[in-house]
């Protein structure tokens, strides 16, 4: 698969001992492939249109329902992740995300 973007998954992680958490960087420079996502899933899937983006990684890669990816100065929410294990060359993550509004 080809990677044309990096990204930086962030994951909510609690911050000292009085229960507190925010969103702190996981991995960084994660290379990844992000494209809209088509119309019909986007609908199927509950997504804002317009909003809604695939986002592949290499096989294994860690990121879950939740995380928040960091890509191209843009911000996605992940809403869901499946794993494709089939052939080396093609096994991937999906990330369905969601583009967050800034106001």
């Amino acid at each position: 698969m080809l990677f044309e973007h990096t990204a930086t998954i962030q994951r909510n992680a609690a911050v000292g001992t009085n229960g507190r958490r925010q969103f702190q960087d996981l991995y960084t420079g994660i290379p990844c492939l992000a494209l809209p996502m088509g119309l019909s899933t986007a609908i199927s899937n509950g997504f804002s249109l317009g909003r809604a983006y695939d986002v592949y990684f290499g096989e294994g890669q860690d990121v879950k329902a939740g995380d928040k990816l960091l890509i191209d100065g843009q911000s996605y929410t992940v809403k869901g992740v499946q794993s494709f294990k089939v052939l080396a060359p093609v096994s991937h993550v999906r990330a369905l995300c969601e583009q967050e509004v800034s106001n």
